[in-house]
């Protein structure tokens, strides 16, 4: 696979983000995370993109001015939460509701990460067309299972939510070897302890259950089992993931084995690129 000939971005120009991983294809963000997230979507795809297209991820965080510049097929990845899979509004709905709903009209194609989100776009009367649901973002071949033995857990996420650090203090007494990393965490430091980590953890914001699909990339693209809370459908606890009031470290590899094979099979980035630039 090119990388690309005449440019190779990955660059800061004032709050824009801007990474060009293979030719043809530019990703673009307006945060660290979001660019962090662009990165390592960029790290699956194993196929050569023959029409010009720029991914933006975080429509909450579009820069319409900015999009008009370019002429490729544009595509939006809504990354928020919306809605939960009971139906139940989560903490994304009404902070994000005003600019994802403003900045849908700029991109010939969006991706929204939750299948659960759908209610959000019938509720506004927004066409479906151009939108695709679900976590289109994982290599279609995933690395082997790579765990460090006597390494940590890794916990890697905002502490402002009060529920999620008295949790992470109560794993911290059962987990000694339990690491915990702030949301500004990001690039080459991020990834040395990631590397060296034994499994992930995940503990959502709030009292809903989502799926948390960056972190759970994450696990994915490192070969990381993934220790978690209750995820919603179709993760399966102890199959899909290792249950984190009972961590069970012999269902380690197991669990990292069918949720990147399912995840891979099933929601690849390069079979949602496919299908939006071919039609």
């Amino acid at each position: 696979m090119k990388r690309e000939s005449k440019i190779n971005l990955n660059l800061k120009f004032r709050k824009n983000f801007f990474y060009a991983p293979i030719k043809n294809l530019w990703f673009l963000s307006h945060h660290k995370i979001l660019h962090e997230i662009n990165i390592d979507i960029s790290k699956g795809i194993s196929s050569e993109i023959k029409k010009k297209a720029l991914v933006i991820t975080g429509i909450h965080r579009s820069n319409p001015l900015l999009l008009k510049f370019f002429s490729r097929v544009k595509i939006g990845i809504q990354t928020e939460q919306l809605y939960d899979h009971k139906e139940n509004k989560l903490w994304g709905h009404d902070v994000c509701k005003k600019n994802i709903l403003k900045n849908l009209k700029y991109y010939d194609a969006i991706l929204d990460l939750s299948p659960f989100n759908k209610a959000f776009y019938l509720e506004n009367n927004i066409p479906l067309k151009k939108i695709t649901f679900g976590p289109y973002i994982f290599p279609e071949k995933a690395p082997n299972y790579d765990p460090k033995p006597n390494g940590h857990l890794l916990f890697i996420g905002s502490l402002s939510c009060e529920k999620r650090v008295a949790k992470l203090n109560s794993l911290a007494k059962k987990q000694p070897k339990l690491k915990i990393m702030g949301e500004k965490s990001y690039g080459k430091k991020l990834q040395l302890e990631i590397i060296k980590s034994t499994a992930l953890i995940n503990i959502n914001m709030g009292n809903k259950k989502y799926a948390p699909y960056p972190r759970i990339l994450k696990s994915v693209l490192y070969g990381k089992p993934l220790i978690s809370e209750t995820l919603p459908p179709p993760f399966k606890k102890n199959i899909h993931f290792i249950e984190i009031e009972q961590i069970n470290k012999e269902k380690s590899e197991r669990s990292y084995l069918n949720i990147s094979n399912f995840l891979r099979h099933r929601f690849s980035f390069n079979k949602f690129l496919k299908k939006v630039l071919v039609s």
